[in-house]
């Protein structure tokens, strides 16, 4: 019965400790209100000279600009004690306040991290707070006399051992260009090149100062780049610059490390690829410099094609390799070759419709067996030796000591002669005509022609010279003398000289040879008798 009393009053209690809770207002905190701005409304917070912390979002309406200037306001109010104290985070729901020393400076909030570039919210604050440390201590050290006095000596003596560094890069610039001239022209002479080709010893001392030039310009620019570093890297407020120009060189060096490590295997390919191209060329140029020398012989192949076929074959296995290797050479999967790539493929398009034309007459005059070195032919209207047939042009040398070179497909255009092909075996005739009257008998015209052959060095006496009447015209007949020349190359001296002897034999005969022209018989026959051939003037003249 006691015990009533004492349970009705601790449920009174409990029901009103209730009551007052359900009517005491909520103590929780409430979620910041923030959202991300563009890029171009960032704010970058910057102590001293050092970047801290790229503000994105705008806070409680408070734009980035706004933040940071808050913020850098309360760092300059921080006084030396708080500066030197640590700096920590504490978080508010999903915003990290940043605190040196204990006192609040700035807020990170998930909004403040560029997520484009992979940033997270904790990325940001360990940045935010490794930066602000650095920050401070420089800040600290420039109000430090000492310091400064110790860098600006260091950065002085980087001054001089870069200024003596430079000195010396100039003198063994010097040194080793004319090193450099004294051994070229050493060479030239051990190899007697002067005598051959006219080398430019001005022109070559030129050159090999200004590749030796290019060289030391580029160590000096080095070396400055390294000077300027490591002198920014010594005062607090330059010091962000000097780390930016450190990371950017190491950066650039580790990036061309892991390109010649990831390029070494597509590298290797290129390397066998190749090799072995070379070891097939080898085995190819040998064969056929066999059958060009005739130690062996191949089906289908002659000597006089050997040659040009070396350089065919050659050329393709060449090319065929290119395209093998190409996709393994480092970079042939970026724009810049894919750009060069049609560009040349362009180039060969526009202009490589006259050269594949040339080309092609090239390898019918080589393969057809048509001409070849040595010949003496008539073709494009010239008439001499061939020096060469090449896959554009071919070389003739005139009896005059002219070379004149003939387009290939000029040549293929035209008709071409060939003395030599026949001469070998004595078949090959020269031959010229002459335009005798009617009043001639032909029997002598017959026998004056076979003499003059006859009195002609050059011309074989066996087979006999013959003669043809070519055509019985209205006003003459043309006669033919033919007879087999023995040396082809001889071919314009033999014929000028046949020339002559024609004259002298129907002189000596009085049997006069008629020009195209002829319109009368003239009042006196007009020959040279043999006693007037050495003066200045004919008879009846």
């Amino acid at each position: 019965m006691t015990m009533r009393p004492v349970a009705a009053a601790f449920a009174a209690f409990v029901l009103a400790g209730v009551a007052m809770a359900a009517q005491a207002p909520s103590s929780a905190p409430q979620p910041v209100s923030y959202r991300q701005l563009p890029a171009r409304d960032a704010a970058v917070l910057k102590v001293g000279n050092r970047p801290v912390i790229t503000f994105r979002a705008e806070v409680l309406s408070r734009s980035p600009a706004e933040r940071a200037d808050a913020a850098l306001r309360r760092i300059a109010a921080l006084s030396p004690e708080e500066r030197a104290g640590a700096v920590a985070q504490r978080a508010v729901l999903d915003v990290v306040i940043i605190t040196v020393g204990g006192k609040d400076v700035f807020g990170v909030t998930p909004a403040d991290a560029d997520e484009l570039a992979g940033e997270t919210q904790l990325h940001v604050i360990e940045s935010a707070s490794r930066h602000l440390e650095q920050a401070l201590r420089e800040t600290t050290e420039l109000k430090d006399p000492g310091r400064l006095a110790r860098s600006a000596a260091l950065a002085t003596g980087f001054t001089l051992l870069f200024a003596a560094a430079v000195w010396i890069l100039l003198r063994v610039t010097r040194a080793i260009s004319a090193r450099m001239l004294r051994v070229a022209e050493r060479q030239f002479d051990r190899a007697q090149l002067k005598s051959r080709v006219a080398v430019d010893t001005n022109r070559l001392a030129y050159w090999l100062d200004r590749g030796v030039r290019a060289m030391a310009a580029a160590l000096v620019l080095f070396a400055g780049y390294v000077w300027l570093t490591s002198v920014l890297v010594l005062f607090p407020y330059t010091r962000p610059w000097g780390e930016a120009l450190g990371a950017f060189l190491l950066e650039s060096v580790r990036r061309l490390g892991a390109g010649i490590v990831a390029a070494m295997p597509g590298l290797f390919y290129v390397a066998l690829v190749f090799i072995f191209t070379r070891f097939l060329i080898r085995v190819m140029q040998a064969t056929l410099d066999g059958v060009a020398e005739g130690r062996l012989s191949l089906p289908g192949i002659h000597p006089e094609t050997a040659v040009p076929m070396k350089r065919l074959l050659g050329a393709l296995l060449w090319l065929f390799a290119i395209i093998v290797a190409y996709p393994n050479l480092p970079g042939a999967d970026t724009d810049a070759f894919k750009g060069v790539s049609v560009f040349v493929g362009l180039v060969l398009t526009l202009g490589s419709s006259g050269i594949v034309n040339q080309m092609m007459s090239g390898f019918l005059l080589t393969f057809s067996r048509a001409i070849k070195p040595g010949d003496i032919i008539r073709a494009g209207g010239t008439e001499g030796r061939v020096t060469m047939v090449g896959l554009l042009s071919t070389k003739i040398r005139t009896i005059k000591g002219e070379e004149v070179i003939v387009p290939n497909a000029v040549a293929i255009g035209d008709t071409i002669v060939n003395y030599s092909r026949y001469a070998r075996d004595g078949e090959l005739l020269l031959y010229t005509s002459v335009t005798i009257g009617y009043d001639a008998p032909w029997r002598v015209v017959d026998k004056l022609l076979r003499a003059a052959a006859d009195r002609t060095e050059g011309l074989a006496k066996s087979p006999p010279p013959f003669v043809l009447q070519r055509a019985l015209s209205d006003f003459y007949v043309e006669y033919q003398i033919n007879a087999v020349v023995e040396r082809v190359e001889m071919r314009a001296v033999v014929l000028s000289a046949l020339h002559a002897n024609i004259q002298d034999a129907f002189n000596e005969a009085g049997v006069q040879i008629m020009s195209p022209h002829y319109e009368s018989d003239p009042s006196a026959p007009k020959l040279v008798p043999p006693g007037n051939w050495h003066r200045g003037s004919p008879a009846g003249v």
